[in-house]
């Protein structure tokens, strides 16, 4: 993971389109700054709307997302592997590592995540922020 060469922008759900009847879902897409080549993209469910923070882990593999629904849903994505986003059958989705509910707040109530770059190896954490709320999240180890 060469440092600050990626970056992650969070995209919105388009507005629907009457002639298709494909779905349209928010995503995040991961960009090589050299080249503004999308070099990745990680689609997230339909009810997120769009996205309201991401943030790389330090060593670049794990990406956490927190959405636009109503829960501010934060999910960690370990984002380089094929398929990513790509629901299973039995409801697997390809390079989740782990989510939960974020703040419970109208959006936009969370403003950023950031991961703890002096976190020790198998001790990955981070942080949410925004409107009356400072959350730790701290990844189970037995999740990776």
């Amino acid at each position: 993971y060469p440092p600050l060469t990626l970056a992650a922008t969070g995209q919105r759900k388009p507005v629907e389109d009457p002639d298709t009847e494909d779905e349209e879902r928010p995503f995040v897409a991961i960009w090589d700054v050299r080249t503004c080549e999308e070099v990745a993209r990680v689609p997230l469910e339909t009810n997120f709307r769009s996205v309201a923070a991401v943030s790389f882990s330090p060593d670049g593999s794990k990406l956490v997302t927190v959405a636009c629904d109503n829960n501010h849903t934060v999910q960690i994505w370990n984002w380089r592997k094929p398929g990513v986003g790509e629901a299973r059958p039995g409801g697997k989705v390809v390079g989740l590592v782990g989510e939960g509910p974020g703040f419970k707040e109208r959006p936009v109530g969370v403003f950023g995540v950031k991961w703890d770059p002096f976190a020790k190896p198998g001790l990955e954490r981070f942080c949410t922020w925004g409107k009356k709320h400072l959350k730790q999240w701290t990844m189970n180890p037995a999740t990776k």
